[in-house]
């Protein structure tokens, strides 16, 4: 029951994890159409957008330490409860309840790494997506500032690209999210 209890908070987890993710996109999302609507904006504008978008990254990029702190922490756990199976498999009489018990402990820790690295892949693809972000605002700028008919054709190709990478990303992390719902349902 305890086995139970804390696969399930794991799965709420994890489920929580990847609602957080798509709420970002749909974020990035909404701002790509700001980034291409004919809005008027000053240096000052964007100045502050690169300020939101470094605070940001600085943010994440604490989260992503502590997150590969949780996640060696996880692997060591589960490298322990491993041992502790197989030490409990080697003994001359093992009894079933011990062994039940540390192939559940072996269960929970797989489920806690496996926790701590879709959330590193989440932190990571949040950090990516900061990055391009920033990008666009910049080609955004330049194109609303320049007059080179050149320059705004290439901002554009540019921005049409980001859109369609932002498109690929939203669809994989839906079928991510649907994977993960499948899964814990089993």
């Amino acid at each position: 029951a305890a086995t139970a209890t804390v696969l399930d908070l794991e799965r709420q987890v994890r489920e929580e994890r990847v609602a957080a993710c798509r709420i970002r996109l749909g974020l990035l999302e909404r701002q790509l159409l700001i980034a291409n609507s004919d809005l008027v904006f000053t240096v000052a504008d964007l100045t502050r957008v690169q300020a939101r978008i470094d605070a940001q990254q600085g943010q994440l990029e604490r989260e992503l330490s502590e997150g590969e702190t949780r996640r060696r922490g996880a692997a060591q756990a589960m490298a322990s409860a491993i041992d502790e199976l197989r030490r409990a498999q080697s003994q001359a009489a093992p009894t079933q309840s011990v062994i039940t018990l540390t192939t559940e402990l072996v269960d929970v820790r797989r489920s806690q790494l496996e926790t701590a690295d879709t959330a590193l892949a989440a932190l990571r693809f949040m950090l990516q997506a900061g990055v391009i972000e920033r990008t666009m605002w910049d080609v955004r700028f330049a194109s609303y500032r320049s007059s080179s008919a050149e320059t705004i054709r290439s901002g554009e190709r540019r921005l049409d690209q980001f859109r369609r990478r932002v498109e690929l990303w939203r669809t994989y992390y839906q079928q991510q999210l649907d994977s993960a719902s499948s899964q814990t349902a089993l």
